[in-house]
């Protein structure tokens, strides 16, 4: 159906009833509603957006997201404006809050774990990386950087196990190979019999 005009009184209203829609077509599972104030500053933001008016959505974005830090449309919309504006902090911290309201954002998962790899923060990459393969186990990316984190360690067991789980994927996406391990020990030779056998 279409939304009623009722429903479209005020901002808080429109977007409310714009939700509820995009959630029930969806099949998701509803959300806590946010406060009218959230849901108005959203509006704003969304609005000074279509006018190309960058500040104003800024300004409206973070104080939305100040108001409701559990508005997931609202967490969305400040990781697109803080990336696109290049302020990967901010985009950083509202990636992390879209992943924790929605879990299920694998590609939000993958983004938070480069950015944190980037960072030098490698356990907080590797734990954003397993997240990853607990939702996507054939995972290209996770599973190559996984693996050579493991040879770097110099852990033989943990690269075992990716080796594994790399060897079903198509040999083209692998980047890390059993010899790997051995050239990292200095076993130049045993490496290289092994690389071209």
């Amino acid at each position: 159906g279409v939304l009623s005009a009722a429903a479209l009184t005020d901002g808080a209203n429109g977007i409310r009833a714009v939700v509820d829609r995009v959630i029930h077509e969806l099949g998701l599972e509803p959300r806590e509603i946010a406060s009218a104030r959230a849901l108005n500053l959203l509006g704003d933001a969304l609005v000074a957006r279509s006018f190309k008016d960058d500040a104003s959505t800024e300004t409206a974005i973070r104080e939305a997201i100040a108001v409701d830090p559990n508005l997931l449309a609202a967490q969305v919309l400040a990781l697109e404006i803080f990336t696109a504006k290049g302020q990967d902090e901010d985009a950083l911290l509202a990636a992390k809050q879209v992943a924790r309201l929605d879990p299920r954002r694998v590609d939000i998962c993958r983004r938070i774990a480069r950015a944190e790899l980037q960072s030098g923060n490698l356990s907080e990459a590797f734990e954003f990386y397993d997240v990853v393969l607990d939702r996507e186990p054939k995972d290209v990316e996770a599973l190559n950087i996984l693996a050579r984190h493991a040879v770097s360690i110099n852990d033989a067991g943990r690269l075992t196990v990716f080796i594994g789980l790399l060897g079903r994927l198509p040999q083209t996406q692998v980047a890390v190979h059993e010899p790997d391990l051995m050239a990292a020990e200095g076993r130049i030779d045993v490496a290289m019999q092994r690389y071209y056998r």
